[in-house]
């Protein structure tokens, strides 16, 4: 009869946290990071993820699921053991799982050395739960060559020694006081190189499994064994292959080179190839291994908010982490989408017109309101022609006047500089009366004065993101994004998030791994889509052939294109006073001096002062593109000042 197997047992490995504000105080806590699933929050276990939700362990006490943990040396075998079995022994609230026991048995460390190092992984709370052979904790570790018995007071049993290692034959178990209430739930061999002729014991293993539960009707058997392999170098036919088909759940650990880079710069990996009766994930997933830090940042008027930013991945513990791949974050959003097309007004009225107009198209302009909501709006142009000012002034207008989400994603500018930045807007906004009720300009006031307002105070609903230059893998990148758009969804239920990519073109130079994976931009914008956040990417280039898009301009549903323009005939002159003269709606006393002062600024002069032009390339939709307008960021010296409150202006010239 086939094993009969209860819910999955979560292995609670690599967690993943997420950051928030205490109100109460201004400190930073780590709060474990969830997911809905069936209107329900789950915590965030990336290997039990790739497992579906974790493990299929038989429910009969006769039967055991087995695990081989194979893979190259140092590539983090022994440290996923060792997890865990820590994190089963210590689970608590995870109804209907109780904690396991367990004995590791290695061939290869000191059980000294071996609790030492997860005590410097997971704490001083690990001594309670792991300790050597003499301890009465949970877990305990207990050292052998492979050839003599590992002279535990408590046997593996005789089921477990005889067809594992061949040392103890099950009429030897009483000799060790073993009995079946005595059993540990899990037992760990680490490893299986030091056996003698490991094909040979693999064979006895998979062929006396079923003879020795018949001779021994009454015992009972570990629940979980694993088995830890060194397969480096490995051929086909070797043991390492009789091993991963004779075991139920194969996890490969191994290490690569990224793609384009030298042989110098590793990665590491961890795959579940083989998860029997249950469905997994395919394909490597990078790991890394992380040392203990000091965590959760202090309060921010100790702590800068570029070091939370920075503590990512967010865990005060050490040991395995693990980044789903790209292609894993494809396959999991492949089936969810932004719903019907809908729209979010620009914070410039006269942006919002053009964009509600395409081509002089009247039926679109009853549906059409601005920027594509839950989809990609793209900025794209030469630089210096504010496509990060106008994504600034969006996802700050809807954070403040709408009581919605902002995320900030800046790949040039530092999270200090881009905070200057949307100050300088906010100021502006606080002191005109077109932007927002009163409530809402006092609020922008605050944040424009008080430096920590933005970067702190407003952690829970606003968050900038910078990434300082290196070889952050794509998975890396995607993960950060995706916690903090998780973060605010929970933390804000009902919101809308408007999330901001500020230079997008920075990305080969800054983060050349990331630019090298051609799925990379399709995989965030999809991840945002189906999480339905609405995104505005801003991406420079003075060339023609577009590759600082990297795809961009070939996804984006809205694509607004920013460009410079030098000199101008006398009847664009015409074109251009009439759309700043009709937008001012100027008093007619003053219509002659705001016209004298239109011509005068934009009459081509020997100095050949450039103009910021706005094409509307694309709409969303299927409309006709074809809208043209001219950008003005007026300031306190700008000649159209006595005319027009500062800040950027839309003038629609078609």
């Amino acid at each position: 009869m086939p094993a009969q197997y209860g819910p999955k047992r979560p292995t609670l490995i690599s967690g993943a946290y997420w950051c928030s504000r205490d109100d109460s105080n201004g400190s930073f806590e780590l709060v474990p990071a969830t997911k809905q699933v069936r209107q329900s929050d789950r915590p965030i276990c990336w290997l039990d993820e790739l497992l579906g939700g974790g493990l299929l362990i038989p429910e009969d006490p006769r039967e055991s699921l087995t695990i081989l943990i194979t893979g190259p040396p140092g590539t983090g075998k022994s440290m996923l053991a060792t997890e865990i079995c820590y994190r089963w022994a210590t689970m608590a609230d995870c109804a209907p799982h109780k904690p396991f026991t367990a004995l590791y048995i290695t061939s290869e460390a000191h059980p000294a050395r071996l609790i030492g190092n997860a005590v410097s992984l997971w704490g001083d709370g690990v001594r309670s739960a792991i300790g050597a052979d003499d301890a009465k904790t949970p877990v305990r570790v207990v050292s052998w060559d492979g050839q003599q018995d590992p002279g535990h007071s408590v046997s593996v049993m005789g089921w477990c020694r005889s067809y594992v290692t061949g040392v103890l034959e099950p009429s030897r178990a009483e000799q060790h006081g073993a009995t079946g209430s005595e059993m540990f739930d899990v037992v760990v061999l680490d490893s299986l190189n030091v056996l003698p002729d490991a094909e040979q014991r693999a064979r006895e293993f998979h062929e006396r499994k079923a003879a020795i539960i018949r001779e021994h009707p009454g015992s009972r058997v570990p629940r979980v064994v694993i088995f830890v392999l060194d397969s480096s170098g490995h051929s086909p036919g070797s043991d390492a292959d009789f091993w991963q088909y004779v075991c139920d759940v194969v996890i490969r650990m191994d290490r690569t080179t990224p793609r384009g880079t030298t042989d110098s710069y590793l990665f590491r990996t961890i795959e579940v190839v083989k998860a029997r009766y249950q469905e997994h994930a395919w394909g490597p997933q990078q790991l890394k291994l992380y040392a203990a830090r000091q965590a959760p940042p202090g309060p921010p008027e100790t702590t800068e908010v570029d070091e939370v930013g920075h503590a990512h991945p967010f865990r005060a513990e050490g040991g395995i982490f693990i980044y789903p791949s790209v292609h894993y974050l494809l396959s999991t959003y492949k089936h969810r989408g932004p719903g019907d097309l809908t729209w979010v007004e620009t914070p410039i009225p006269s942006l919002t017109r053009l964009l509600s107009n395409p081509a002089g198209d009247p039926d679109a302009s009853s549906r059409m309101r601005g920027f594509p909501e839950r989809r990609c709006t793209a900025l794209v142009g030469t630089s210096g022609a504010h496509k990060s000012y106008l994504g600034f002034m969006q996802v700050l207008d809807r954070v403040f006047r709408h009581d919605e989400c902002g995320l900030v994603v800046s790949l040039r500018d530092d999270t200090a500089i881009s905070l200057q930045t949307m100050r300088g807007i906010l100021n502006v906004w606080s002191n005109s009366g077109d932007w927002g009720d009163l409530s809402r300009r006092k609020a922008a006031a605050e944040a424009a004065t008080c430096k920590d307002k933005l970067a702190t105070r407003m952690w829970n609903r606003f968050e900038v993101l910078y990434f300082p230059p290196g070889n952050i893998s794509p998975e890396e990148f995607l993960h950060r994004i995706h916690i903090s758009v998780l973060r605010l969804k929970h933390t804000n239920p009902g919101r809308k998030i408007t999330l901001v990519f500020n230079s997008l073109d920075q990305l080969g130079p800054r983060f050349p791994l990331c630019a090298k994976e051609p799925v990379f931009i399709a995989a965030l914008l999809q991840m945002l889509a189906a999480e339905e956040v609405t995104s505005i990417v801003v991406a420079a280039s003075d060339r023609a052939d577009h590759a600082n898009y990297h795809g961009l301009d070939s996804i984006a549903e809205l694509i607004l294109h920013f460009g410079h323009a030098t000199n101008h005939e006398t009847s664009e002159i015409d074109d251009i006073t009439a759309a700043i003269c009709g937008q001012l709606a100027t008093p007619e006393q003053l219509a002659d001096s705001v016209r004298e002062q239109v011509q005068k600024w934009y009459r081509p002069t020997a100095r050949r002062r450039r103009f910021v032009t706005l094409d509307v390339i694309r709409h969303a939709g299927g409309h006709a593109a074809g809208g043209l307008a001219l950008l003005e960021l007026v300031d306190e010296q700008h000649i159209l000042r006595p005319f027009i409150a500062p800040g950027l202006h839309c003038f629609p010239l078609r």
